[in-house]
């Protein structure tokens, strides 16, 4: 009886951790500055949606690839750059330097066409969107992040972040909350 007291909980003290750390997360996605990304708004929105991303990663590219998918659903997506690969930061820092308004332009070039020619930029943007990062505990792209601070590491298609955003889908088992 004992060790299944102590297995309960640890179970116990592991589901508050998250919840405390989901907290936390929407507090620093509140906080987050606007100037570190590049936003999609939706036409009407109901969610709003953080990934840090990466040029270079193939699922980051599949994701942008499907923007409409959300953006049509009442999802607002946020983009953060966050090179993983040397060959990538260049092509962040030229994107996140460039005039607001060619930002979404030079994004949707390099992740939807693969190209993209990085011209050298000064500006902190990286080294402040690699600190946010660290503190949301971001170790790979994309990290997805749902406006409750949930976060979702890996690739998800629209489809299934829409169904968990609106309650149908459990992240966790990845089973339908009321299948039909």
């Amino acid at each position: 009886m004992k060790r299944v007291v102590s297995i309960v909980g640890i179970l116990w003290l592991m589901l508050i951790m998250a919840v405390a750390e989901t907290i936390d997360r929407k507090a620093l996605l509140e906080n987050l500055d606007e100037s570190m990304m590049i936003i999609y708004p939706a036409v009407n929105e109901t969610h709003t949606v953080t990934i840090f991303t990466d040029v270079l990663c193939p699922y980051c590219r599949e994701l942008h690839h499907n923007l409409a998918d959300f953006t049509d659903h009442g999802i607002t997506v946020r983009f953060v750059p966050f090179p993983l690969m040397a060959e990538s930061k260049p092509i962040l820092e030229s994107i996140w330097c460039a005039p607001q308004d060619q930002q979404h332009f030079l994004l949707d070039a390099a992740m939807i066409y693969g190209k993209f020619k990085a011209r050298s930029c000064d500006a902190p943007i990286l080294s402040n969107a690699h600190i946010a990062a660290k503190a949301m505990q971001v170790f790979g792209t994309p990290s997805i992040f749902l406006d409750n601070g949930r976060k979702v590491s890996g690739f998800m298609s629209p489809k299934e972040i829409r169904a968990g955003l609106n309650g149908e889908l459990d992240f966790d088992s990845w089973q339908r909350v009321n299948p039909q």
